[in-house]
């Protein structure tokens, strides 16, 4: 895990519009469909429990996050909770337009997401969520009821530009994604990931990350 520099305070249904405009997020890299959000249940075993351990992905928009949320959820036998699936139909036309969301806008969706980390079932959960600033991600640490970890894909702004310029018909304008990084505050108690790696070796990478904090089971 790499030092980050910048410090961090240590930190309503889902609309089909919503769904629908979040799908646009998938990595073009993607070589299979990946899954929108899951319940645990197809996993697990026996009686269901409520989440013991949550591990947040975020980064900006083309980072990878839903590849990565999906794919520990897969490989640790997890639920998996799209963050963008829980955006108010108000913020998705707002993103459409091209408009950056602001911490007021944010609050509902956060809170949402963070209702749904605490409803679900089994031991533990992947979501996805942009978590930008201190202040979301001291209100996600808040608002969940169990141990709850980031896993922060870091990559240079031209690469992701390069990678949504990729996605046909995705509405994160280039303007969008300078205020994305410009909004971000990298997170000082966040386990960080090189986005630029290959698919494979970033969920390796991540994946092993997530093994150290479960220790054995």
């Amino acid at each position: 895990m790499r030092p980050t520099n910048n410090p961090d305070r240590q930190s309503s249904g889902n609309s089909a519009a919503g769904s629908k405009i979040a799908s646009l997020f998938i990595c073009s890299c993607i070589r299979q469909p990946v899954p929108r959000s899951i319940s645990s249940r197809r996993y697990f075993k026996g009686p269901m429990k409520t989440a013991s351990h949550v591990f947040i992905v975020m980064g900006v928009a083309g980072a990878g996050k839903t590849t990565l949320a999906a794919g520990l959820a897969a490989r640790f036998g997890g639920a998996y909770l799209e963050g963008d699936d829980f955006h108010p139909a108000a913020n998705v036309e707002k993103m459409t337009r091209g408009e950056p969301l602001t911490e007021k806008d944010r609050a509902p969706w956060i809170d949402a997401l963070a209702d749904a980390v605490n409803k679900a079932s089994g031991n533990l959960v992947f979501a996805s969520c942009s978590a930008l600033t201190p202040g979301v991600r001291r209100r996600l640490r808040e608002s969940i009821s169990c141990k709850t970890d980031f896993l922060f894909l870091d990559a240079p702004e031209e690469m992701i530009a390069r990678r949504l310029e990729r996605r046909p018909g995705h509405f994160m304008k280039a303007g969008m994604l300078r205020s994305q990084f410009r909004t971000l505050l990298r997170p000082q108690n966040a386990i960080v990931i090189d986005a630029n790696l290959d698919q494979e070796d970033v969920i390796a990478a991540a994946a092993r990350e997530v093994e150290a904090r479960l220790g054995p089971q």
